[in-house]
């Protein structure tokens, strides 16, 4: 079961997230800022996080800042009811995956979760493989030309 930090502060927005997210099997942890967010991550990493662009104080933008900088930005999808191009793009460089306009249908916000895990999982697998296959140096076969690479 994924967990996913939903960040908005629309109480109905929140609630209804949560409410779907459960229904789709995810673990969903809801909170109504980024101020609660950032206290949040500092005990737990989701395996997604759903943040609301405009926020009180601290806005999902400068959030992502923050986390980015930090090297502690888990995978991250916006939520944009009225973000600028200029914003959307610097999260995407930031290193949010994804972002998503309200208002949004539940079938493809559930799509978007899938890939964006999906996505993830993948990363994460090859840079295991990757790292598996870094220590590997044995070279295989006893033709000719390899006995020549052996030596």
């Amino acid at each position: 079961m994924s967990s996913v930090m939903i960040v908005e502060d629309d109480n109905k927005i929140r609630a209804n997230l949560q409410f779907q997210l459960r229904e789709a099997g995810y673990s969903p942890t809801a909170l109504n800022s980024a101020e609660a967010a950032l206290a949040n991550l500092a005990d737990q990493q989701p395996d997604l996080l759903l943040l609301d662009v405009r926020l009180p104080g601290m806005s999902g933008i400068e959030l992502v800042r923050q986390l980015a900088s930090e090297g502690r930005l888990p995978t991250t999808i916006i939520l944009s009811g009225e973000a600028s191009i200029t914003e959307t793009v610097e999260a995407l460089r930031l290193g949010v995956h994804d972002f998503i306009e309200k208002p949004f249908s539940r079938e493809r916000l559930m799509q978007m979760l899938r890939n964006t895990l999906e996505h993830t999982a993948l990363r994460r697998e090859v840079a295991e493989l990757r790292s598996e296959l870094a220590g590997e140096t044995t070279i295989l076969g006893t033709s000719p030309p390899m006995e020549k690479l052996h030596e």
